[in-house]
């Protein structure tokens, strides 16, 4: 058997392929007791070209340039010479505190990080099946996305967005959103995580398979 987790994977269309669960930490990665800034956007990875940073950045950008006062928390390893450039390019709004760049944090952090923000930013493309999606999701912090390997996961109008207007039209639209509105995407998307994503489902899914 060959396991896999994305549905666009390479290994999908085997007959020998069994679809996992991802196998979030749903314990860790719940919903903290914590104040959401508004408008305020958490990107977590690595900071390299192929996360597409720099697209949540333009699309910041845009963001304010329309009056809207979003801000940008940027969390992971940082690549020097593209992270350099990031800063070179944006640095109006890094001096402003709209956008800021926190480095790598410890994954027992993280939960806070993601209950702080609004809405969490993910512009890995293709048929990416990134576990930072997922553990947003868990702790109930909507998500705006462009790969589309989490159909049936994330709503289709939070997907598949990969230009920086994209990304910019589909934030604007979510921050238009009641605070009633965003609880109950945000509460959705962990119950979806919760049966379909976690430890307790990948267990029995492997039990299932291996019996």
């Amino acid at each position: 058997k060959v396991f896999y987790t994305s549905p666009l994977a390479a290994s999908a269309g085997s007959k020998k392929s069994v679809r996992m669960p991802a196998g979030v930490d749903t314990d860790l990665f719940s919903p903290q007791a914590v104040e959401r800034t508004a408008n305020a956007i958490y990107l977590q990875g690595r900071v390299m070209p192929s996360k597409r940073v720099s697209v949540a950045c333009e699309a910041t950008d845009l963001l304010v340039a329309r009056g809207i006062p979003a801000t940008l928390t940027i969390v992971g390893p940082e690549e020097p010479v593209y992270t350099a450039e990031l800063r070179r390019r944006h640095k109006d709004l890094i001096d402003k505190g709209t956008i800021v760049f926190l480095g790598p944090k410890p994954n027992r952090e993280t939960p806070v990080l993601f209950s702080s923000h609004a809405v969490a930013l993910n512009l890995a493309s293709g048929g990416h099946y990134d576990k930072t999606v997922l553990e947003a999701m868990a702790c109930e912090t909507p998500v705006v996305i462009s790969s589309r390997a989490f159909v049936g996961r994330v709503p289709e109008m939070w997907s598949g967005k990969s230009t920086p207007l994209e990304i910019a039209d589909t934030l604007e639209a979510f921050f238009m959103l009641s605070p009633s509105e965003r609880d109950m995407l945000g509460k959705r998307e962990r119950t979806a995580v919760v049966e379909g994503e976690s430890l307790p489902a990948l267990i029995g899914r492997l039990s299932e398979v291996l019996q």
